[in-house]
């Protein structure tokens, strides 16, 4: 098993109606992502109309796991489980250098 960072880079659409309450919800996770012992980076970036982009890197599978754990990522799912998301992918990729 490799112990070199986990990266996950994810795009997400959303119901344009529903833009502040994604903003709310992406932003509990991120900032209390921050504060994870395990956690390296979390960028939410805006792309075109309804469009977002996070960048999150975690230290090791154990701290990705963690971070799926926590209260702060319960926001994001919740806000995903209201149906305002139209899409979501996600490439996980392994840091080299």
């Amino acid at each position: 098993m490799s112990s070199n960072p986990i990266n996950l880079i994810v795009t997400v659409t959303v119901k344009e109606e529903s833009t502040d309450a994604f903003l709310e919800a992406i932003k509990i996770d991120c900032i209390g992502s921050r504060d994870e012992p395990g956690c390296l980076a979390f960028d939410v970036m805006k792309g075109e109309a309804g469009t977002f982009h996070f960048y999150e890197s975690y230290k090791d599978q154990a701290a990705l796991n963690f971070h799926k754990a926590t209260e702060h990522f319960a926001a994001w799912t919740a806000f995903k489980e209201t149906g305002n998301v139209t899409s979501v992918a996600v490439i996980r990729a392994e840091s080299l250098f």
